[in-house]
């Protein structure tokens, strides 16, 4: 929902001269382990966090799933560094306009699937949705919500091995697999 790839883009341009990293890229971990400082500089600094945006369509996207459900039935699973967390919730609550159930996965020490239970997550790494579905016997989504090479190419891969994942890379795609 919300676009830290455009603030990556940016900061490895302006900090290490590198072009368009988000088609080299095979995941957030290869971001940070290439460019060790993006930790510290972007995604635990609050101040520079908080400049991305949302995705288009992200907070109607938002709107429709809470009038379907209801705001007790939505929960947004974010990945986190722990210095930004509570920058982040009254981030989230602001640009979505209602309160709703956030919990943080704490970057090196919670995982995204200790925190989803039996629910269907959507998320942009594929890892989490294939550790979610194999530890919650849930379902999951991966949502390429950018159209990178490296996300669909890995889709391709699992394609066929876990019948609980699908694949979507439009809003409209993924409220038709939710509902």
């Amino acid at each position: 929902l919300y676009d830290l790839m455009s603030l990556n883009v940016k900061y490895v341009k302006d900090n290490y001269g590198v072009i368009n990293i988000h088609r080299k890229i095979k995941n957030y971990y290869h971001i940070y382990h290439t460019y060790p400082s993006i930790g510290d500089d972007l995604w635990n600094h609050p101040e520079n966090y908080i400049q991305g945006k949302l995705l288009q369509g992200a907070k109607e996207f938002y709107i429709e799933l809470v009038d379907y459900y209801g705001v007790d039935a939505i929960q947004i699973v974010t990945s986190s560094m722990e210095n930004i967390v509570e920058v982040k919730n009254e981030m989230i609550r602001e640009k979505f306009g209602i309160t709703c159930d956030i919990k943080h996965s704490i970057f090196n020490k919670i995982s995204k699937h200790e925190l989803t239970g039996n629910t269907v997550l959507v998320d942009d790494h594929i890892d989490n949705v294939i550790n979610h579905v194999e530890f919650n016997d849930a379902n999951g989504i991966i949502f390429n919500y950018m159209d990178l090479d490296y996300i669909k190419e890995r889709a391709v891969l699992i394609d066929g091995m876990h019948q609980k994942i699908s694949y979507a890379n439009d809003y409209e795609t993924l409220l038709k697999m939710i509902h």
